[in-house]
């Protein structure tokens, strides 16, 4: 009787997990794939065009390989890949631009000769923060963290990008489930 209530425990709960693990996956897939690409731009000098940025480093990109780490809620899985799309890949940041006419006057920005700070003025921005750092006038860095919350969930997404690779991690509240963690990190094999 103990063994049937087991393996009946262990179904319900292996269900749960791969639950878990969808829902995840299918809030990720939502936030990155409802942001427009296609608003019009029109360039001002004291932002940073991070879609522009994007684009020149996809279209330069000749690695020999990628080292792609995935981690779920402490869970990693590893892959050593010859080819990535970047540009699926990269959508998330592309997708942080404020370089628009419309979000000139939602942020401050403080730029020094090696960092520019973008904060939100308005907590309502869904991009919170951009820092663009420089080394001999060349981009060495970007930060950026972006909140997205409503009644019902919460999350925080960092995103950080240098010439050698890239790292998104996502952390997310419901009021359904404990926290869910996920990070994606890939390198750049030269």
């Amino acid at each position: 009787m103990y063994d049937l209530y087991l393996k009946s425990y262990t179904i319900h709960l292996k269900w749960y997990n791969s639950m878990r693990y969808f829902l995840m996956v299918l809030l990720l897939a939502t936030f990155t794939s409802c942001i427009s690409d296609t608003d019009t731009e029109i360039s001002n000098k004291d932002f940073f065009d991070i879609e522009e940025y994007m684009d020149n480093e996809i279209a330069s990109a000749d690695f020999k390989g990628y080292l792609k780490k995935v981690t779920l809620n402490g869970k990693s899985e590893e892959q050593q890949l010859d080819s990535l799309d970047l540009a699926a890949d990269l959508r998330i940041f592309k997708s942080s631009n404020i370089n628009k006419p419309s979000l000139y006057d939602k942020y401050n920005v403080d730029k020094s000769d090696t960092v520019a700070t973008y904060t939100a003025i308005d907590e309502k921005e869904n991009v919170r923060l951009m820092q663009v750092y420089y080394e001999n006038e060349a981009v060495s860095k970007i930060y950026i963290e972006r909140l997205a919350e409503n009644p019902i969930y919460g999350t925080t997404q960092r995103l950080t990008y240098t010439p050698e690779g890239y790292n998104i991690s996502f952390e997310q509240s419901t009021l359904l489930t404990k926290e869910q963690q996920a990070v994606i990190e890939v390198v750049f094999l030269k």
